[in-house]
């Protein structure tokens, strides 16, 4: 008979079988990451509808979790609603769950050199494969649309929470079909942070003490180079300030993804 492995951490997606497998999951004690991709559950208490099941299961088992969100202040209003529901649903420690956020960045030596960067990047996304790629996520031929029309006053019935994230990369501002379709190419919706490594880490620094964010996980801009450019330049700068690790607290994903 084959030996049975009890995981050491379990990172699923939020959908109806994540759910469960969460469930599962910390009923045996293990930890559970769960994959949330930018829904708000606070903003669904703001308008009194029915929470995201994926915030409700996340706040009763998960030990992290990732979510894309576009803005800090996007970061904060979820932070706060996870601790309420942690506190006064749950009876569990606020904070006792690791926020891990998205993020891009574009890094050089120079400000300047760095904005040249991340234009270049922008160049290479053609608008037609943009359109395309949004389409296939939300449900809707983009193409057929003005590129002018507020994407505000668009209904989609795709996946609403990724939409959330178009909604609020300008904290609400307007935002046309064209606009919107660059920002889901580049990341989906999350922050990209472009400047020199002080510029980054000082955004980074925002996002951990005013969003609440425990740490971040970096999607790439470009490869090679954008990861390797962190790891260089940003990296260094995050450990002089007493903000990124200079050794692993353990020898397992667990150990190491949930050390203070």
């Amino acid at each position: 008979m084959a030996e049975q492995l009890t995981p050491d951490l379990c990172v699923i997606g939020a959908g109806s079988g994540g759910l469960s497998v969460a469930a599962a999951a910390a009923a045996l004690g293990v930890p559970v990451v769960l994959i949330e991709k930018g829904r708000m559950g606070g903003d669904c208490l703001n308008v009194g509808c029915v929470p995201s099941k994926a915030m409700i299961a996340a706040a009763r088992h998960a030990e992290a979790i990732f979510a894309v969100l576009p803005t800090v202040a996007r970061m904060r209003h979820y932070t706060d609603d996870l601790n309420n529901r942690l506190h006064n649903k749950f009876n569990r420690k606020p904070g006792s769950v690791k926020l891990i956020f998205g993020v891009q960045t574009v890094v050089g030596d120079t400000r300047e050199e760095a904005q040249a960067k991340y234009e270049r990047i922008k160049a290479y996304i053609p608008p037609e494969g943009a359109l395309a790629w949004m389409s296939g996520h939300f449900g809707l031929d983009f193409s057929k649309f003005d590129l002018d029309e507020h994407i505000q006053n668009i209904e989609v019935p795709g996946i609403q929470g990724l939409f959330e994230s178009i909604l609020y990369a300008r904290d609400g501002a307007p935002i046309t079909v064209r606009e919107a379709a660059l920002i889901y190419a580049q990341g989906m919706g999350m922050p990209v942070l472009v400047g020199t490594a002080s510029d980054v880490a000082d955004k980074l620094e925002v996002f951990m003490d005013e969003g609440g964010a425990d740490g971040f996980m970096l999607i790439a801009t470009y490869t090679p180079g954008c990861f390797e450019e962190f790891v260089d330049l940003v990296v260094p700068e995050l450990q002089r300030r007493g903000r990124y690790r200079t050794a692993y607290a353990g020898t397992t994903l667990r150990e190491n993804l949930l050390q203070d």
